[in-house]
């Protein structure tokens, strides 16, 4: 996969035969989106914000538009839960216990890498260029959980009660990469040559990680969609 990624971008950058005069371009997104953790047919979801940096290039110019080439970084996603809970109850002449604890499960993407492709479309209207763009790269993807609890817990033996303290903590952790890849459609409006807004929409999938040990293993899929602004700076 890193062969592949390389390899695209090398024919594509270093080709002076396919690359434009000019073209170079530099942009910094701001997505908000929604996080998506499934297995099966169990999903869960959370809205985040993440930044995407990218570095791009002219390759083909047509009548209709232009072909870009563009690497771009994303920053962390992730979803979360966490729960407090508390147990007590009382049986007199058997037993008798209080406890309180405390968990929370977490994935996480924590960062990926695309190459991708988009070809900006020109139109009537000076300065706006509505594109189709798709990529495919690599994400680093965590899932973890741990727990912690404490009590007392009493037993009713020989006409009283024998009791005793615990204190329990348990918690796991992987982290693996993934395949992953992306679709986005949008617009970019520039004001002159040299800058450019833009919004649109983005579809991540970032892949899946393997969970659990031996017989108990899981898959855990990891996407995220939603909209984003960017600011292009071409050079």
């Amino acid at each position: 996969m890193k062969k592949l990624l390389v390899v695209i971008l090398a024919a594509s950058f270093a080709n002076g035969a396919l690359l434009a005069d000019d073209g170079w371009q530099i942009s910094i997104g701001a997505h908000m989106s929604k996080f998506k953790v499934s297995s099966g047919r169990d999903s869960e979801s959370e809205k985040n914000t993440s930044l995407s940096i990218a570095i791009g290039k002219e390759i083909m110019k047509t009548d209709s538009g232009n072909l870009l080439l563009e690497l771009s970084f994303m920053t962390p996603e992730k979803w979360e839960y966490s729960e407090s809970y508390k147990e007590k109850e009382y049986v007199s002449g058997s037993y008798y216990y209080n406890y309180s604890g405390s968990g929370s499960v977490k994935a996480e993407m924590k960062m990926a890498l695309f190459a991708n492709l988009y070809y900006q479309f020109n139109t009537a209207v000076a300065g706006l260029k509505p594109y189709l763009g798709a990529g495919l790269g690599l994400a680093s993807l965590k899932y973890s959980w741990s727990g912690s609890g404490s009590g007392i817990y009493c037993n009713y033996l020989y006409g009283g009660y024998s009791c005793e303290d615990y204190d329990d903590s348990d918690g796991y952790s992987k982290t693996a990469k993934a395949v992953a890849y992306q679709l986005a459609l949008g617009a970019d409006y520039f004001f002159n040559k040299n800058i450019a807004l833009g919004l649109g929409y983005g579809y991540r999938n970032y892949g899946s990680i393997e969970i659990g040990e031996d017989y108990d293993k899981t898959d855990i899929e990891v996407k995220s969609s939603g909209v984003f602004g960017k600011l292009t700076f071409r050079f």
